[in-house]
C-alpha cells in the first residue's frame, strides 16, 4: 500500500518538473505562484514532504497541469 501511495506521489512530482520545464519555470518562480517560500518547493521536488490534497491542487492550478485518469486496476498493483 505504501508503494502505491509513493509511485503516485513520485509520478506526479515528474508531471510538476516537466510541466516546469515547459514553462521554463525555476523553484523560486513557482514558489512565488504557489506563495510559499523556495524552501517548501524544493521539499516537495526531492519528495522529502507528504504532498497534501491541498497543495497538489494548488500545484495543479497554478501550473495548468492536466490531470490524467489512473484505472483502478493499475494503482491495485
Amino acid at each position: 500500500q505504501d508503494y502505491r501511495l509513493e509511485k503516485i506521489l513520485l509520478d506526479f512530482t515528474a508531471e510538476v518538473c516537466a510541466r516546469m520545464d515547459e514553462l521554463d519555470m525555476n523553484q523560486s518562480d513557482l514558489a512565488k505562484r504557489l506563495g510559499k517560500s523556495r524552501a517548501f518547493v524544493s521539499k516537495i521536488m526531492a519528495c522529502n514532504h507528504n504532498i497534501t490534497l491541498k497543495t497538489m491542487d494548488s500545484l495543479v492550478n497554478v501550473l495548468w497541469l492536466e490531470i490524467k485518469r489512473v484505472p483502478l486496476q493499475k494503482i491495485m498493483i
